[in-house]
This record gives structure tokens, sequence and C-alpha cells, in this order.
């Protein structure tokens, strides 16, 4: 069965490389290509996708909002947004509802390589009711006490990168959110960052305000709600497997 994709970006020139550059795979994924977020919100609205990549930048609705729609028709798909390195703020509000950043320009085999991790992760997540709530997942949450010692310290007057960076490491939610950021293309960095020390230095302060204080980007985990289970435990136990793991 082949993949659908759909594409929206209101530059003609845009779309007419993502056509061509997409030829060879005419026979694994079936792609269709819109210059406006209305019109590709009429197609959602028709047909499920797997994947819907969208400009960030578009006269009649940003890529931002598109998305987050998108994520309410069709929880299940993947959602990917372009975004040039001058769109900082763009990039911020996009963070909830995007599972990919791409910067612009980008080349082919960049935007072939996303789509094609993506979907390949796809066969593991075979029952599509567990793969629609993974996809529809903003961020994991986060462990209040962490969270509000990572706000208190990013809030201060002088904001220590070491303090922030410990407090990260010790959360899977905020650690797996960051990483996901710090990895796209958006932000240019060469290699895979896999440490949060690593990926806070180079956020910096005022990425990291904008993400904690400004889009409230990590979530406060509801602990009253689970009685005497131990959540604190359990991200001990992820995290040491994660180190076993590496």
């Amino acid at each position: 069965m082949k993949l659908k994709i759909l594409f929206v970006d209101d530059d003609e020139d845009i779309l007419a490389s993502f056509k061509a550059m997409l030829h060879s795979k005419r026979k694994e994924w079936k792609c269709q290509f819109v210059s406006c977020a209305k019109e590709g919100l009429k197609l959602i609205e028709q047909e499920p996708f797997d994947v819907v990549l969208s400009d960030m930048r578009m006269p009649c609705m940003d890529g931002a909002d598109f998305l987050k729609i998108v994520e309410k028709l069709q929880p299940g798909a993947v959602r990917i947004i372009f975004s040039g390195y001058s769109e900082s703020q763009a990039l911020l509000k996009s963070v909830k509802n995007a599972h990919q950043f791409l910067s612009k320009p980008c080349s082919s085999e960049a935007v072939l390589g996303v789509i094609q991790r993506v979907t390949e992760l796809r066969h593991i997540l075979t029952d599509d009711s567990i793969r629609t709530l993974v996809t529809c997942l903003d961020t994991l949450p986060a462990m209040p006490e962490l969270l509000v010692k990572i706000t208190h310290e990013l809030e201060s007057p002088e904001p220590d990168l070491k303090r922030v960076a410990d407090f990260v490491q010790k959360d899977v939610g905020v650690s797996a959110t960051l990483m996901k950021l710090v990895n796209s293309s958006f932000f240019g960095f060469y290699g895979v960052i896999s440490s949060p020390h690593h990926a806070v230095t180079l956020l910096g302060v005022e990425a990291l305000k904008g993400l904690v204080l400004g889009v409230q980007l990590f979530k406060k985990l509801e602990t009253e709600c689970l009685g005497d289970y131990s959540v604190e435990k359990l991200w001990d136990h992820c995290l040491q497997t994660g180190y076993f793991a590496k």
C-alpha cells in the first residue's frame, strides 16, 4: 500500500522541485501538492495522509496553525514543517504541533531522508489506535519539581546553564523534547547531539526561555491521580535503561 504524503507551500517553484524530486518514489508514495493551507485542509477532510509537510510562512494561514488543525483532524499523520533560519519565533510557535523541523532551503536528500525515517518507524506501531496516540503527543510530561527548578533558574537574573542541564538530564520528558529540537535541521548543528548538557549549551538561554517560559512547551505530570505509583522510580528506571543501552 502506497504512503500518502501531502506537501503545502505557497511557492510554486518549491512545489515543482518537490514534484521532480519525488518522481522516483511514485511507485511507493502517492504525493499531492497544494499552494494554500486552506486547499490542504480540504484534502485532509477528504482522505487520510501518512505524512503532511508544510511551509511556515503562507499568506492564507501559517504552517503552525495549519498543522494544529491537521493534528485534530488526522492525529495519526506525521507532521513536518519547513522554516527559514530567521524565523526563530515561528519555530517556537510550531514546536508543539510538528514532529520534525526542516530549514529552508533544504536539499532533496534531507527531505527524502526525513520522510523515510519517520515512515520506517510506522511498522513498529501496527495498532492504529496506538499509532494515533503516539503521533498526537506534543511532548512528554515533566516531573513537577524538576520543571519548577528549571523555570526558577531560567527566571533568575543570571541563569546558570550547567544547573539547567543538570535538571534537564534528570527528566525523561524534557530531555526527549530538547533532543528533538536540537537535532532538527533548523538549528543547523553538525552531528547527532545525544547529551542533555550539550543540547542545553547549544540552545542557549534565550531559546530555552522561549520554550519553557514563552510557549510553555513542557507540561507538568499530574501525579495526584496515580496514588502510590512512583513516577520517580519509573523515570530512574528509564534513565538507567538508556545509560545501559548507550
